[in-house]
């Protein structure tokens, strides 16, 4: 019996997750439903509700469908995980600075709340 009605919630869930990712709502909502999806398949499988082939299959056409929403570039069908910005400072060299300065300094360190409370567990033994 447990079998039966885990087994439908987990079709009401792929069912809600059908309707997102086919509803044209957001980009952010269709990634989190591929995501659901992988995460469903990697579940059935462990669980042995479905076959390895089966889950190879599905992990494959999930995985490709939330990679094509993650990395795309384009604003209105992707999420474009990967911002100019970064690549451009990936690619670069000039990010080691000799000016750059951290702004912990060893009196800032010691007033920090944890290192207190460490110094005060030393000073006990």
């Amino acid at each position: 019996m447990q079998t039966s009605s885990s087994r439908s919630v987990h079709l009401s869930e792929w069912q809600k997750n059908y309707f997102t990712i086919t509803s044209g709502i957001c980009t952010g909502r269709k990634a989190d439903a591929y995501r659901a999806q992988i995460l469903r398949i990697q579940y059935a499988w462990a669980n042995c509700e479905i076959s390895q082939v089966c889950a190879t299959k599905l992990f494959k056409k999930y995985a490709e469908k939330y990679s094509a929403i993650i990395d795309s570039d384009n604003v209105e069908s992707g999420l474009n995980n990967y911002a100019e910005n970064i690549l451009t400072l990936a690619g670069s060299q000039q990010t080691d600075s000799d000016k750059w300065q951290s702004g912990l300094s060893i009196n800032n360190v010691f007033k920090m709340s944890s290192v207190q409370k460490m110094m005060q567990a030393g000073k006990k033994f």
